[in-house]
């Protein structure tokens, strides 16, 4: 059998397919989605790196148990929340998209109990702001950065996270009261806030670099770019600055 050595070029191949294919996943409608899924996955397989990668994060993972761990009811419904933690995180919406691939969970039956709403497109919507665009950027991180690891006891200063917290709402308000930006990519910005303050707490650190790649990408590809983008350099510098990043 016959082995070559993967150049810089292979490899900015193999994540530019994935994040691709995540893109095109996300942006599906409903009928299309577990074509899109698989696509996905497939890049996956394709990539000797991106292989590699995730078969480190599912060692010694349980699958069944860190699933029954995320679920949590909000206001009488099922929700999920999802691993702060890149490894983790990988592994559990790798093994999401697995089941749903093989058959052994329904998308429809998991889009109903999880992010329930009357147009299946717009619960698909749901799940791929949820699951799919934080899954997306923490591989493309970790693809090019590794996985990194912070001390148990390491905390955040309580009066960084309300500035933080006080920034983000104001770039919420910014997007909630625009006619310019999409459902879709509100709830796209929304998550990426309410993920970037979760982040600020300890052992979930690690998610806060990856989290902001994503959130800058999305931020300068929106209509609202030159309202937004000040904020987020600011948001930017304030975690440079308290030596998080």
């Amino acid at each position: 059998m016959e082995y070559r050595i993967l150049g810089k070029n292979d490899s900015e191949a193999e994540i530019s397919a994935f994040v691709t294919a995540c893109n095109d996943a996300c942006e599906a409608k409903f009928l299309l989605a577990e074509k899109k899924i698989a696509d996905v996955l497939r890049t996956i397989a394709d990539s000797p790196r991106l292989f590699a990668q995730f078969r480190g994060a599912l060692s010694g993972y349980d699958r069944i148990a860190e699933f029954q761990k995320s679920q949590t009811k909000v206001g009488g419904r099922s929700k999920l929340a999802v691993p702060q933690n890149q490894s983790k995180l990988m592994a559990y919406v790798f093994c999401l998209l697995m089941e749903i691939d093989s058959g052994k969970r329904s998308l429809r039956e998991f889009l109903d109990e999880y992010f329930y709403h009357t147009n299946p497109t717009e619960e698909y919507a749901l799940f791929a702001s949820a699951l799919l665009v934080p899954f997306r950027d923490v591989t493309e991180y970790v693809f090019y950065n590794g996985v990194e690891s912070y001390a148990e006891e390491e905390t955040v200063d309580s009066t960084l996270r309300e500035t933080v917290k006080s920034m983000l709402q104001e770039m919420n308000s910014i997007t909630n009261e625009s006619s310019l930006v999409s459902m879709k990519l509100k709830q796209e910005l929304f998550m990426f806030a309410r993920a970037v303050e979760s982040s600020l707490t300890p052992n979930r650190i690690d998610l806060i670099k990856p989290l902001l790649t994503g959130y800058k990408n999305t931020v300068l590809s929106c209509p609202l770019r030159d309202r937004l983008a000040p904020y987020f350099d600011k948001l930017f510098r304030l975690l440079t600055t308290a030596e998080i990043l």
